[in-house]
């Protein structure tokens, strides 16, 4: 499921807010494992990723903004959720 850009709306319900800049992440809230941001690092580079939000519910749900293309979400999931 996309986000619009201004997804600040769902980070009330977040555990963990990726944001891509420059293809560079940048994490707020619960930090991941080292490995976890490597691995999501690696994903982002290969698709060529060079902004966008990645979203992590507490629920166990991720949320992509737009600029996450939808063809990459499956893989960005199983690295996140099981780390």
């Amino acid at each position: 499921m996309n986000l619009p850009e201004g997804g600040l709306l769902w980070w009330w319900r977040a555990r963990t807010l990726i944001r891509i800049r420059n293809g560079t992440l940048h994490a707020a809230g619960e930090t991941l494992q080292p490995h976890v941001m490597r691995a999501v690092a690696e994903v982002v580079q290969t698709a060529g990723i060079t902004r966008g939000r990645i979203i992590l519910h507490r629920d166990g749900r991720v949320r992509f903004s737009r600029h996450v293309p939808a063809v990459w979400h499956q893989r960005l999931r199983n690295v996140l959720l099981n780390p």
